[in-house]
């Protein structure tokens, strides 16, 4: 199996790649008989597409994890869990939704997958988390037992009548640092084109469960984002991190790697 990684950091990002190019063949057959044959699907090279409405793509700020070659991840979000104040129960913070230029209406999480390889052999998406959320300012204060999950497993696509891959239908926890866990799977034949897996989705998209939500403050009231035309901030309640009661927790800015692989199938 051949394993391609792209590492995210929760705001620094480091992408890799490795690839070969993918070919259309046109040929002619004996005795003046002429035909031509395709072997594997044309790349439309698309951009960051809308999960929601794949017909739009979404225009980005700031950086992101991404990679080039015929299998490859089109884009993988940073994930922000905010502000919030120090608890000593147990508790567990939505992330923040993803928010593009010229939209109002926010998304979940999601990565975009594409596949135009020669021969569609399936393909596997896996993450995993390479150290606890370490305090930025004071390196031995750890979130000790802390957990990121992942929920409302969905796939879209711009390809039409392309065949899925699978996703979960269970939360997704990366309970064990260090270990790979899987989010998506192509089977043989499956999975063809450009793919997005998503968690959660907007309050207005009505094919999956609406996990978007905005944030309020301690009042009820919608938390407004000054920085950003006074738009409200939302979270997304399909991405949470949870931390258990009596985890020490200081003052500052945790954080943590992901590590994202991108595996073809034999």
């Amino acid at each position: 199996m051949k394993k391609n990684h792209w590492i995210l950091s929760l705001v620094l990002l480091t992408t890799g790649l490795m690839g070969v190019s993918s070919s259309v063949y046109a040929e002619t057959k004996e005795a003046g008989e002429m035909g031509i044959s395709f072997q594997g699907l044309i790349d439309p090279n698309y951009g960051i597409v809308d999960p929601e409405n794949p017909k739009s793509d979404l225009k980005l700020d700031g950086e992101y994890g991404h990679s080039t070659g015929p299998l490859r991840i089109d884009f993988v979000p940073s994930l922000s869990f905010s502000r919030n104040k120090i608890a000593t129960d147990e508790v567990s913070y939505a992330s923040d939704a993803l928010v593009f230029k010229e939209m109002l209406a926010c998304r979940g999480q999601f990565i975009q997958v594409s596949d135009y390889r020669e021969k569609q052999t399936g393909w596997s998406l896996q993450v995993r988390q390479e150290t606890q959320f370490t305090n930025q300012k004071k390196a031995d204060s750890q979130l000790d037992g802390a957990v990121l999950s992942f929920d409302n497993s969905w796939v879209n696509t711009r390809n039409g009548t392309s065949q899925p891959p699978d996703v979960s239908k269970e939360v997704i926890r990366l309970s064990n640092i260090g270990e790979t866990y899987t989010l998506a799977k192509a089977d043989k034949g499956t999975g063809g084109g450009t793919w997005s897996v998503s968690f959660g989705a907007s309050m207005d998209y009505e094919d999956a469960t609406s996990t978007v939500k905005p944030r309020l403050d301690e009042q009820g009231k919608a938390i407004i984002d000054a920085t950003n035309n006074n738009q409200a901030v939302f979270m997304n309640q399909a991405v949470r991190l949870t931390i258990p009661s009596g985890t020490k927790k200081e003052a500052g800015t945790y954080k943590t790697v992901l590590t994202w692989i991108i595996s073809e199938l034999p």
